[in-house]
């Protein structure tokens, strides 16, 4: 009986952790540069208020030398801003066919409220860097 219930428990514990994981988020690890890439999966109709809220974790990985967030093209021009509550702030602005790119590196860990318009379009999001 013991068994039993120790297998169920391991059971019970990997779906959780498999139900734990961001969905909003994809990474990649370039080991030849040592470089980590990531890139958020943000939905098509952020800016419908039928949409819940968005909001995504990046862990950065500390084995990488570079920690690099890729941003999605939307329209002909698309404008990303990311702010937090103690002041700093970074907007990335690129045409369609460019990639956007925000070096992780570059801010510090926190919660920033991000912003992303294109072709007079947008929504608000939630970036936590730890």
């Amino acid at each position: 009986m013991a068994i039993k219930l120790f297998l169920l428990n391991i059971v019970l514990l990997s779906i959780f952790s498999l139900s734990c994981k961001d969905q909003n988020l994809s990474t990649a690890v370039s080991e030849k540069n040592d470089t980590c890439f990531y890139q958020l999966k943000i939905p098509p109709n952020i800016d419908m208020p039928s949409t819940p809220h968005f909001d995504t974790t990046i862990v950065v990985n500390e084995n990488c030398k570079e920690n690099i967030l890729q941003l999605q093209a939307w329209g002909t021009e698309t404008k990303y801003h990311f702010s937090s509550s103690n002041g700093i702030s970074k907007s990335i602005r690129f045409s369609n066919g460019e990639k956007g790119v925000l070096n992780l590196n570059e801010l510090p860990k926190g919660k920033y409220n991000g912003s992303l318009m294109a072709c007079g379009n947008g929504g608000s999001f939630t970036l936590n860097i730890k």
